[in-house]
């Protein structure tokens, strides 16, 4: 009785009949359904995978700005300490001193200089203000040079002079005025990037 069970099962299978015609017609629909799950599987973990990777690139992007804003913060608290300190008149022996304080600032700028080109990575207005300050520092700096070198600016020489001292000292100070307070309000700034 078996082997009778098993001929009929082979003719069912050979004839898609009974049972056996709804398991043969599923396969090639399961077939279908197989590579539609693939699909859709392949579909879901790319754009898994793309959102990963920009999610990574924009912390990437974010700890690049974090580290520009704070290296260009300590350049411009190294400014401002020597707007502060070194190239206040109480402080200047003479002439040769000021220029050499004065030429410090001036070249006080690799990371800005090194960085130009990444600035974007800052939030607005943050690239604006630190090229307008390093502008005018650029701008003025020679110019208090210029006052600090000329002549009676350290000493009195007639007392019909101590006008022009006078006026050459008082544009001196409001330009390093000027300085310090765009130093002051760029730190600040920068300070606020940094979520300090």
């Amino acid at each position: 009785h078996r082997q009778f069970n098993d001929a009929t099962e082979m003719k069912a299978r050979r004839g898609e009949r009974g049972f056996w015609s709804l398991i043969e017609r599923s396969r090639s629909s399961n077939w279908m359904w197989n590579f539609f799950a693939v699909l859709v599987g392949a579909l879901v973990a790319g754009l898994i995978g793309l959102f990963a990777v920009r999610h990574i690139r924009a912390i990437e992007r974010r700890d690049e700005s974090l580290g520009l804003a704070s290296a260009l913060g300590g350049e411009i608290r190294v400014i401002g300490a020597l707007l502060d300190v070194d190239a206040d008149l109480d402080n200047l022996d003479g002439a040769d001193a000021a220029t050499e304080v004065l030429a410090q600032i001036v070249d006080t700028r690799t990371v800005f200089d090194g960085s130009a080109g990444i600035l974007g990575l800052l939030p607005h207005p943050a690239p604006d203000l630190l090229v307008r300050f390093y502008g005018r520092v650029q701008a003025k700096v020679p110019r208090m040079i210029g006052l600090v070198n000329s002549k009676g600016f350290f000493k009195k020489r007639k007392s019909t002079e101590i006008w022009r001292r006078e006026a050459l000292r008082r544009e001196y100070q409001e330009v390093l005025q000027l300085l310090r307070v765009e130093a002051a309000t760029l730190r600040d700034d920068l300070s606020k990037v940094l979520g300090a």
